[in-house]
């Protein structure tokens, strides 16, 4: 209703000081008849002072929005403590205004320097049980951000029933409805493990030593685990979504799951507690000194057979990342033997025969020796022999495939790239090639240390 400032009489009606001398502007019973929006003490005595449509023009008259102290017109737009006034700051009901509990933050709304924008309470609630399934993105998100900046722990028990509507269609993911965990523990089904959860905090019984279950203390209150069973609370390691998502919607504590682990790297026994961050290693987390993330074992084994068809570009790095960075010899079987073999069975079909690969023994099973023989991710030289003309010498020897008596290992101008996919895919020592050679012809290998061919050619 305004855009001067000393106009406010209606809506049509307000382009400058002098635009609210029309008599029909000032009638209006909503716009100045407001007893307790009359505080110009010379302007309210005369009981004919507000209808006369001559008498607007007066700066000190009723319908000035410069009053200070308007806090009942309801049309009054520049009154600084008008609690109806929508362009009042402080107007808590106001939906444009800039208050947490109004606005969704973002780069056009940041929340104010400590206010509360979330809440270190149990993991996934407002993602799982608040405004989960509102059509309107905008009043989703204004109903999460409502959560979450809420800290009157007092006004929690508000979002009972918007959890358990939630919790209702959660409960009908596995097809079978009232088996969530709590769901027929009061009248009202839901209404229990609604109550549970809207007081979201995580709960640590500290007389219990026993830590192994997220949501220990919460079961034990539901009546599913005895009290006592467990401290509760949060370990690094636990799989909150997991468990979480699995109360919801099976009443148990696996099985619906996000595909996302903790990780394979175990946390710290200490404060802070976190895994090491040499322990994943990348260009922004370099490895420390001495840490060993390659093997100088055969080349292009962990390429060829290490989660090589794994469509998971992350799972397929941290794979390869642990297999180089293993050390301990006596584990290497145990660990990726099976990992290679169903990589050999791939690569033995890539020639369009099955069975033909070196090593193969339909009785074995299939695959399993082949593995077991690069499971051993070494370079064997036999230091006997004075026969060095075959690069996976040694390993040949052992298979079958060429008579014993190559000493193996690696020399220079072997090209183990075409040997090694050549042996994979086709049984054979050649014929399989990336059409890279291991060098030139016009550069040949020193005959002594450290062998290399000269540079100054």
């Amino acid at each position: 209703d305004v855009t001067d400032g000393s106009d406010v009489t209606d809506g049509s009606d307000v382009t400058d000081g002098s635009d609210v001398t029309d008599g029909s502007d000032v009638t209006d019973g909503s716009d100045v008849t407001d007893g307790s929006d009359v505080t110009d003490a010379a302007d309210v005595t005369d009981g004919s002072d507000v209808t006369d449509g001559s008498d607007v023009t007066d700066g000190s008259d009723v319908t000035d929005a410069t009053d200070g102290t308007d806090a009942t017109d309801a049309t009054d737009a520049t009154d600084g403590t008008d609690a109806t006034d929508a362009t009042d700051g402080t107007d808590a009901t106001d939906g444009s205004d800039g208050t947490p509990t109004d606005v969704p933050f973002g780069a056009d709304s940041p929340p104010a320097f400590g206010a509360q924008i979330d809440r270190m309470g149990r993991p996934a609630i407002a993602t799982a049980v608040i405004g989960t399934f509102n059509g309107d993105g905008v009043a989703k998100g204004a109903a999460k951000d409502a959560y979450n900046a809420n800290a009157d722990v007092s006004s929690w028990g508000g979002y009972v029933e918007e959890i358990q509507k939630n919790l209702a269609i959660f409960d009908s993911l596995d097809t079978v409805c009232g088996n969530q965990f709590g769901a027929d523990l009061e009248p009202v089904r839901y209404s229990f493990f609604a109550q549970v959860l809207a007081d979201d905090r995580i709960y640590v019984d500290t007389s219990v030593g026993a830590c192994n279950q997220y949501l220990g203390a919460e079961l034990a209150v539901l009546g599913l685990a005895m009290p006592g069973f467990d401290c509760g609370g949060r370990k690094i390691n636990y799989d909150v979504i997991e468990t979480s998502y699995s109360a919801l919607a099976a009443g148990a504590l696996t099985g619906p799951d996000d595909g996302i682990t903790y990780g394979d790297v175990p946390p710290l026994p200490d404060f802070p507690y976190l895994p090491r961050p040499d322990a994943y290693f990348g260009e922004a987390n370099p490895p420390v000194l001495g840490a060993q993330i390659d093997r100088m074992g055969r080349p292009a084994i962990a390429t060829a057979t290490i989660a090589t068809f794994e469509s998971n570009d992350s799972v397929k790095g941290a794979t390869k990342d642990a297999y180089n960075a293993n050390s301990s010899v006596v584990t290497w079987a145990m660990a990726f033997l099976s990992e290679i073999a169903k990589n050999l069975a791939i690569l033995d079909a890539i020639d369009g025969v099955c069975g033909n690969q070196f090593g193969y023994d339909p009785q074995n099973p299939g695959y399993t020796f082949l593995a077991g023989v690069f499971a051993d991710d070494r370079l064997y030289v036999d230091t006997s022999s004075g026969i060095c003309e075959q690069y996976l010498g040694a390993e040949l020897g052992v298979l079958g495939v060429i008579a014993p008596g190559d000493c193996g290992g690696r020399r220079l101008q072997y090209d183990v790239i075409e040997t090694s996919y050549s042996a994979l895919a086709a049984g054979l020592l050649l014929g399989v090639d990336d059409t890279i050679h291991a060098m030139s012809v016009d550069k040949q290998p020193l005959s002594t240390f450290p062998y290399l061919a000269p540079t100054d050619d």
